[in-house]
């Protein structure tokens, strides 16, 4: 019988690097994750990789399937024909200067290398929401905001490969300093962690919201949970910060609307995963700062293939790359 072909690929996190394996048709066969590893710089994340790339060609070995590729998704900026991480992420710090195309060689496979927003918004455009459209952007608002875009059916990475970075657009010029030494950065107002940041305010300031019910330092979903319960439950103020959230995210779309005029707009990432009718919330911000020529048939909707997306576009990049060579 044989061997059913097979593409690898990784999204790496500042908390995790998520990993698995896609068939021909993007469907997820294998999927697991590990810890983000960095406490002896770069090589010890690269261990990680390659102990996780051991354990999917096993998995392929003992099910007749063929591993055919590679993909790696990476925060920061990543020079994708050279497979070099040229620009740390706030969120990775120190990841900076590798080339992930040497390291990988050993295993005998083509190695595609991409920053992990694109590889979720590619993921998309292959298989999820932006399916048989030409041209998308896609968002990710996590603890961050990462941002993808698609034009003509293809990535679009800019002169440096260093474009479609929503999440560091200013649009305060002179609010506060963001990780990236920018100023105003749109991930300071809009992302998952600026929600929390400014609920935690305003719970500190009036003690009888049901925000201050909330434990903050908690880890995982459950802080993020609380504030849209809160929004749900009638509170006010919550609904109030929510609102102000959504019209500062809409102040970044708008302009790549306006730019680049895509069929569709994505958005995803563990706020939607909170409360996925916070996407209507947006849209209906966004409508009010863009050309009405932009959005009259402009479709905007939730990512569908949530936290899997990066390592999907990833490996979807791999089967690129394999099947041009």
């Amino acid at each position: 019988m044989a061997e059913k072909p097979a593409y690898l690929g990784f999204d790496i996190g500042g908390s995790f690097v998520k990993y698995g394996i896609i068939d021909e048709g993007g469907s997820v066969v294998f999927s697991s994750r590990a810890l983000t590893v960095l406490d002896r710089g770069a090589p010890s994340l690269l261990t990680v990789l390659k102990r996780a790339t051991n354990q999917m060609i096993e998995y392929c070995s003992a099910r007749n399937m063929q591993p055919r590729a590679i993909g790696i998704g990476s925060p920061g900026t990543v020079d994708a024909r050279t497979g070099t991480v040229t620009g740390q992420s706030p969120h990775l710090p120190g990841w900076v200067d590798v080339e992930l195309h040497t390291p990988f060689s050993p295993f005998g496979l083509p190695v595609a290398v991409d920053n992990d927003a694109n590889c979720s918004a590619f993921a998309e455009f292959k298989f999820g929401a932006a399916r048989g459209c030409r041209d998308a952007v896609a968002i990710t608002l996590g603890t961050g905001i990462g941002s993808g875009i698609i034009l003509g059916g293809k990535l679009f990475h800019g002169s440096h490969y260093a474009g479609a970075e929503l999440g560091h657009v200013s649009i305060h010029a002179d609010g506060p300093v963001c990780g990236c030494g920018n100023r105003g950065c749109l991930e300071l107002y809009a992302s998952a962690g600026a929600i929390l940041s400014r609920a935690a305010k305003i719970a500190r300031f009036y003690p009888g919201s049901p925000l201050a019910e909330i434990d903050f330092t908690a880890r995982g979903d459950t802080p993020l949970a609380g504030v849209f319960k809160a929004a749900r439950d009638g509170d006010k103020a919550t609904i109030e910060l929510l609102n102000a959230v959504a019209f500062d995210l809409a102040v970044g779309l708008a302009g790549m609307i306006n730019a680049f005029d895509p069929e569709v707009l994505i958005i995803g990432g563990g706020v939607i995963d909170a409360e996925p009718g916070y996407v209507t919330t947006v849209a209906r911000a966004t409508a009010q700062l863009t050309f009405k020529s932009a959005t009259r048939k402009l479709r905007i909707r939730r990512a569908r293939l949530g936290n899997m997306a990066g390592f999907i576009g990833a490996a979807a990049l791999g089967a690129e790359l394999s099947r041009a060579g």
